[in-house]
């Protein structure tokens, strides 16, 4: 929370529906762009609108990170082996076939490269090993489920500095590692997919509901038997 606090996010919940009910996501938040709208006899005026939404998982300990796959311990090791490769070849193919390259920067480390058109079979085969392991450990997941949502710009896997590496994280998720004293490192970054805008405006939706839940708390409003009901409020935390 505190880590997204000073991303300047402008909402936050927990427990946020990534769908209508099922895979509830551990936070999810929302930044949003002022534009301009028509003009009237009052002249232009702004409207916000949602321009990038974030969700993370959190999670105590690595095992709590594959509760779908019996056998994590004896593919990971593999899969970690199988993605050195792969950058080593890619690295290769880089070098023997220029052509490949998309996009022309200043800066060889912003480049684009269409891996998927490359003569290499090596590569070929790799890559196909990594999807097949991946979706051993992450199919049916809720990682899985979440990512094939498409509602969030941004995805995270929160865990303990050092729990999980970036080889073991599922594909289409970041990586933070959250030290002893609460600092956050940005292992991997989320890989870059916007979401479409109206998948935007449905998980900010279900930030506010999942929201309004902490506000009823707060007031002393529960849910109880299909009712909300009025009871005492809760004392708040001295610092």
């Amino acid at each position: 929370l505190m880590w997204l606090i000073e991303q300047r996010v402008d909402g936050l919940a927990l427990k946020v529906p990534t769908r209508v009910s099922r895979y509830r996501a551990d936070l999810a938040a929302f930044w949003n762009r002022a534009r301009r709208q028509g003009s009237g006899r009052d002249g232009p005026w702004n409207l916000l609108t949602p321009c990038q939404t974030i969700v993370i998982e959190c999670r105590t300990d690595r095992d709590h990170c594959w509760p779908d796959c019996a056998n994590s311990e004896d593919l990971l090791p593999r899969l970690r082996s199988l993605k050195q490769e792969v950058e080593t070849l890619e690295e290769g193919i880089r070098h023997q076939e220029p052509q490949l390259r998309e996009t022309a920067v200043l800066f060889e480390e912003f480049s684009e490269w269409d891996y998927g058109s490359s003569e290499n079979q090596d590569y070929h085969k790799a890559s196909q090993e990594i999807q097949c392991i991946e979706e051993a450990l992450y199919h049916g997941t809720r990682f899985e489920s979440i990512r094939r949502a498409h509602l969030a710009d941004s995805l995270y896997l929160a865990v303990p500095s050092q729990a999980v590496h970036p080889h073991e994280v599922a594909a289409g998720w970041g990586l933070l590692w959250v030290k002893a004293d609460g600092r956050i490192e940005v292992v991997m970054p989320s890989p870059e997919k916007p979401c479409p805008p109206e998948n935007r405006f449905h998980l900010v939706q279900n930030i506010a509901a999942a929201a309004s839940d902490d506000v009823l708390f707060r007031r002393g409003i529960r849910l109880d038997r299909g009712k909300y009901v009025t009871g005492p409020v809760p004392r708040s935390r001295r610092g």
